[in-house]
């Protein structure tokens, strides 16, 4: 079960989604982990739908990390913030989706994916649909690069706040408010 997998996980550890819709009631939560990987088969193949979610603001949650990497899936309709990041040391989120799939709505979740205070970041070729405030938010964070990215039906595409050294380049924003 995908939450064991999250609790049980040791340093280095791959956590490896299969292709599938994985239907989740609470947040898949990971914390004070080094060398974590988390992938799917790929955004279309590997579904992490928390549609039917009863517990938690999140679809997934990771703190107090270094060297954490996403990779290769979808993130669907989570209560909250699809992926959202703290305290982590070397963060790559790498073709991952967080998709809000009704109607562009304020009960949206607020962010698609969210790291904030947190060191060496990288978030490329990702997709969000319809978060209720930023598709893609950083904050409180350096060194942090955003790019190759596609947001689309958010109130802002793509924010950088409070940060140092942030780069973000090469995305594509469309129908967002701002």
């Amino acid at each position: 079960d995908a939450e064991e997998a999250m609790i049980l996980a040791e340093n280095n550890d791959t956590i490896h989604f299969t292709a599938g819709t994985f239907n989740l009631t609470n947040t898949l939560s990971i914390e004070g982990k080094s060398g974590i990987v988390i992938r799917g088969e790929g955004r279309a193949e590997t579904v992490l739908d928390f549609t039917n979610q009863v517990a938690g603001a999140q679809g997934i949650l990771a703190t107090n990390m270094t060297n954490f990497i996403i990779t290769a899936l979808t993130i669907q309709d989570p209560i909250g913030d699809g992926l959202k990041t703290k305290d982590i040391d070397g963060l790559a989120i790498i073709n991952i989706a967080t998709i809000y799939s009704g109607e562009a709505d304020e009960t949206n979740g607020a962010y698609g994916i969210y790291p904030v205070t947190s060191q060496r970041v990288l978030i490329e070729d990702c997709y969000v649909r319809g978060a209720s405030d930023a598709g893609i938010y950083v904050g409180q964070s350096e060194h942090s690069i955003v790019r190759t990215n596609l947001v689309e039906e958010c109130v802002a595409g793509i924010e950088i706040e409070n940060c140092n050294f942030s780069d973000v380049y090469g995305n594509t924003c469309t129908n967002n408010t701002g």
